[in-house]
């Protein structure tokens, strides 16, 4: 419940500065599209930690951009890479193992002084 609570703070916190952003808000502002993208984020980043679905709004809100010059092409490639993905990587970019090989990489071992 306290999760539920603080994510209903979070969206109502987020929906107000959007307003207020905009100045103007419409129910075309909320499509069905922008919702399933959010979640699509969060599942194809890595459900298994929080950087994972950071990395996966990143690279995924970037992705449409980079692909811009292919004008009508876009969103189908930005679609067949999204399938791609879900193929060879169906539990995200960034899993347990990929995090715990970073942070082997980058904390050092702690060394017994002898």
């Amino acid at each position: 419940v306290a999760a539920f609570a603080l994510g209903a703070l979070i969206a109502g916190m987020a929906g107000g500065l959007y307003g207020h952003y905009l100045l103007y808000i419409e129910p075309g502002n909320f499509t069905f599209l922008i919702s399933a993208m959010a979640v699509l984020f969060v599942i194809l980043g890595g459900m298994e930690s929080v950087w994972g679905a950071l990395l996966g709004a990143v690279i995924f809100s970037i992705l449409p951009e980079v692909l811009r010059f292919m004008h009508d092409w876009r969103l189908s490639l930005f679609g067949a890479v999204l399938i791609v993905l879900m193929i060879i990587r169906p539990r995200g970019l960034l899993t347990r193992n990929i995090l715990r090989s970073i942070r082997r990489t980058i904390a050092p071992r702690a060394r017994p002084d002898a």
